[in-house]
């Protein structure tokens, strides 16, 4: 069964290591979430819509 970003469970990830932030995404999405990353908890308006980004 596959799922559309919208309809998977939101989880959001503040962390300021990038390296750390990502494998929390990775692991996150393989799981079957979508995570939203934020570099720190003193913005949470700009964390809640920016999902977390790929580094490829």
């Amino acid at each position: 069964m596959i799922r559309t970003a919208s309809s998977l469970p939101v989880v959001l990830v503040v962390e300021d290591d990038k390296g750390i932030q990502e494998l929390l995404r990775f692991t996150l999405v393989c799981g079957g979430y979508q995570a939203l990353c934020a570099d720190t908890a003193k913005k949470p308006s700009a964390c809640c819509v920016k999902p977390c980004r790929t580094s490829r």
